[in-house]
Formats: C-alpha cells, structure tokens, sequence
C-alpha cells in the first residue's frame, strides 16, 4: 500500500516537473521570438528609405500601422490556432468581471 502511494506521489512530481518544464520552454520561446521581432523592427525605424547619393533618404514613421498590422497579424494566427487545436477550456466569467 505504502508502495503504491510512493509509486504515485513519484508520478504526480515528475509530472509536475514536465508541466514546468514544458512552461519555462513556451515562455523563453515567446521571449526569443518577440526579441527577435524587435531586433528586425528596430531595422526598419533606422533605415533610410529613398534615398540616393545626393538625397537624403526618409526614416518610417508609421508607427501605429505597424503595430496595428502587427496586432492583427498576431490575432488572426490565434484564432486560427483556436480553431484548428480548440481553446483551452477555461471558462471567464465575462458577467461578474464587467457588471
């Protein structure tokens, strides 16, 4: 009996240590990507657009169209991943967070 117990108490913290695992590497995943992203970003803001040897070329100012198309880039990835692998699950209570 006792032997079952350890038996399980072993498989829940090994599974523990799987889920947490499996956390740290979603978010260093997320980090990188998002560092990457910036990295490619910032390139676009310190070029110089349409420039020639006598001319001085322009720097992107458009800001919030990027990031607006960034968001909603990022939007359509998600739902298209809730619909092809399903949400989580998790039910928000909308009605007692906005009431």
């Amino acid at each position: 009996s006792s032997l079952v117990g350890a038996t399980r108490s072993s498989a829940a913290t090994m599974g523990a240590v799987a889920d947490a695992f499996k956390l740290l590497f979603a978010c260093a995943g997320i980090f990188a990507s998002f560092s990457y992203f910036a990295v490619l970003q910032e390139d676009v803001y310190k070029k110089e657009y349409g420039g020639s040897d006598k001319v001085k070329g322009e720097k992107f100012a458009f800001t919030f169209l990027a990031l607006t198309a960034e968001r909603g880039i990022n939007a359509a990835i998600a739902l298209l991943g809730m619909a092809v692998l399903g949400g989580s699950g998790i039910k928000i209570p909308h009605k007692e967070i906005f009431n």
